[in-house]
């Protein structure tokens, strides 16, 4: 399977409204069903960044500056610090965005 930056993005959206399961979600790159989702955050503010990878393939993304969602739980930075979130291949939105050259 083929997946791209933004087929991430949409499911890690729908995982965290709550429209999709991430139990039953399927990863967009090799179709397992073997996500997972961590948010790290402040505890004052909820703010922080969320992370979804596949234990399959081990791909995921990494999304910055981010609410998390009521309902949710979270780890702070503290504990991030301590290895919660493996390393996983980052799909970036880079990777899959549309080239531009400069003009001459």
């Amino acid at each position: 399977m083929t997946s791209t930056y933004f087929d991430w993005l949409k499911l890690f959206g729908s995982v965290a409204k709550g429209t999709e399961s991430v139990d039953a979600a399927k990863c967009p790159r090799c179709g397992a069903r073997q996500l997972n989702v961590q948010y790290v955050a402040s505890p004052r503010d909820r703010i922080g960044y969320g992370t979804m990878w596949c234990e399959n393939c081990w791909h995921g993304i990494w999304i910055s500056r981010t609410n998390v969602p009521e309902g949710w739980s979270y780890a702070t930075f503290e504990e991030a610090e301590g290895g919660i979130i493996p390393d996983f291949v980052r799909i970036e939105p880079e990777e899959h965005a549309p080239r531009f050259e400069p003009r001459p």
